[in-house]
């Protein structure tokens, strides 16, 4: 899940671990500038992300314009990261689930391209499939570029992010 490797990494450098258990998430806190950030994962199936994100705004008594969604997105080539205020899902799931639930579209997403999968195979499988020697260095970048993009949108301001990272690739 790119998503969580991106969350993990950003976790990683700023030396905290998801360790405190939420209802349906993982989380652990930390500063990125002068901001305190939950940094979370949510343990429920996929197309039941928008349950975590609830209890885990809820809990916290933040609003879903506070949520950064970072997921791997099969419509982006492997290596592209994309900032995007609102919209729709894109067909993710997981993004259907958190609109759904919060009756809005206007949260941060964070999109870390996968590509498509080759041909006939379902996207279910290969989302799971590990990548190979040459799609995982570019996806060791990619994870990189996340990490510097959340903590441009963190520090900064979206705008910010989105004109620095969403130019870059």
């Amino acid at each position: 899940n790119a998503g969580f490797m991106a969350v993990d990494s950003l976790a990683s450098e700023s030396g905290v671990k998801l360790d405190r258990q939420g209802d349906g998430y993982v989380y652990g806190l930390c500063r990125v500038g002068e901001e305190e950030v939950v940094l979370a994962k949510p343990l429920t199936y996929m197309n039941l992300s928008g349950v975590a994100a609830e209890r885990l705004v809820r809990r916290h008594g933040a609003s879903p314009a506070s949520l950064i969604v970072v997921y791997d997105d099969c419509d982006l080539e492997l290596g592209r990261v994309r900032i995007r205020k609102g919209g729709g899902s894109g067909g993710h799931r997981g993004v259907a689930s958190i609109m759904e639930r919060f009756g809005t579209e206007d949260f941060l997403r964070l999109r870390l391209g996968i590509g498509r999968p080759p041909g006939g195979m379902e996207l279910s499988d290969y989302v799971l499939l590990p990548f190979g020697t040459e799609e995982k260095e570019v996806f060791e970048d990619e994870i990189k570029r996340a990490v510097a993009a959340l903590t441009d949108i963190i520090r900064n301001g979206a705008d910010f992010a989105m004109n620095l990272h969403n130019a870059q690739q």
